[in-house]
């Protein structure tokens, strides 16, 4: 039982200070980092070679079918969401 409010108070705790600091913080960055941008179009192009990847190396430990299959559906895994 202890460890139950031990737990249900650290979440508190946790949620408040997350709140009490996010307001703060948003309210200085008010303009856009050409860094950050550069950093979130590279880690979306890495993404996007890893998906067929994974393909291929799902397709060595399974059967042929399942890899030909990861690698068809690869390219939809990047187009718009249904």
């Amino acid at each position: 039982m202890e460890r139950k409010r031990a737990s249900i108070l650290l979440t508190l705790v946790t949620v408040t200070v997350f709140f009490l600091t996010s307001g703060s913080v948003a309210a200085t960055e008010t303009t856009i980092d050409t860094g950050d941008t550069a950093w979130i179009l590279i880690s979306s192009a890495l993404v996007l070679l890893m998906i067929p990847g994974v393909a291929f190396f799902y397709g060595g430990i399974r059967t042929r079918g399942h890899g030909n299959r990861c690698r068809i559906l690869a390219p939809r895994s990047c187009s718009k969401p249904a």
